[in-house]
C-alpha cells in the first residue's frame, strides 16, 4: 500500500523545512560555533543528498504523466547535485 501522494508531498516539504531551519541555525550562531562538533556540518548536505536519492522512487511510483516525471528527475537531480557539492567542500574535497 503506497501513501497518497499528498503525504509524499508533506514529508518532503517536512524535508525542505528542516533544511531550512539548519541553515538558519547556523546563521544565527555563526559558522565557527556550528562546526563546533564535527557532524554538524554534514547535516544539511546529507539531508539534502538523501532527498533526492528519495525523489527518484517519488518519481517511478507517484507520477502519472510525463512531464511530473520529468519534473521529479529534475528535482532528485538538483537536490543530489547540491547536495553532493556541499557534502565535498566540507569534506575539503572541492
Amino acid at each position: 500500500m503506497e501513501p497518497p501522494a499528498e503525504v509524499v508531498h508533506w514529508m518532503f516539504g517536512i524535508g525542505f523545512l528542516f533544511l531550512g531551519l539548519c541553515l538558519l541555525a547556523e546563521a544565527i550562531i555563526g559558522r565557527e560555533v556550528w562546526r563546533r562538533r564535527a557532524w554538524r556540518a554534514y547535516i544539511w548536505p546529507g539531508i539534502a543528498f538523501l532527498m533526492g536519492v528519495l525523489m527518484w522512487p517519488v518519481m517511478v511510483f507517484y507520477t502519472s504523466s510525463a512531464i511530473h516525471m520529468l519534473a521529479h528527475s529534475a528535482w532528485a537531480q538538483a537536490l543530489m547535485l547540491v547536495g553532493g557539492a556541499q557534502l565535498g567542500l566540507v569534506r575539503g574535497k572541492l
